[in-house]
C-alpha cells in the first residue's frame, strides 16, 4: 500500500508489483568441433650455414630453424636465404608425423 498527497488531498491507492519473469535461457550456439590433429602433420626445418625463410605451398610460415604444422599429404617446400640459392622440395607429409629436413645453402655466383 503507498499513501499519497495530491493537492492538500491524502488519499491511498493499492499498486502491484510484480518481479521480472527470469530471461528464457538459450542454449549456447554449437561450436563447429576443432579439425582432428590427426589431419595434420609437421615439417621440421634446418639450414646449417644460416638463417632462412621457410614457404610451405608458396605461402610463409616462419625461419629456420622451426616446426610447421601443415595439412597431411604432397607439399611443397621452399627454403630462402637473401644472398643464397633458394631450394625448393616436394615432400610427403603423413597425418600425426613430422618430417625432418635438413638443407645447406649455396652462395648465389
Amino acid at each position: 500500500m503507498i499513501e499519497a498527497r495530491v493537492g492538500g488531498a491524502r488519499g491511498q491507492a493499492a499498486v502491484q508489483v510484480t518481479a521480472p519473469q527470469a530471461a528464457q535461457q538459450n542454449p549456447p550456439p554449437r561450436q563447429t568441433p576443432p579439425t582432428p590433429t590427426a589431419e595434420f602433420g609437421a615439417i621440421s626445418v634446418i639450414v646449417a650455414n644460416v638463417s632462412a625463410t621457410v614457404f610451405v605451398d608458396g605461402v610463409e610460415v616462419g625461419f629456420t630453424p622451426g616446426e610447421f604444422r601443415v595439412r597431411a599429404g604432397l607439399r611443397t617446400i621452399r627454403i630462402e636465404s637473401e644472398g643464397y640459392k633458394a631450394i625448393t622440395e616436394r615432400v610427403q607429409v603423413d597425418a600425426g608425423n613430422t618430417v625432418r629436413k635438413r638443407y645447406t645453402l649455396q652462395p648465389e655466383g
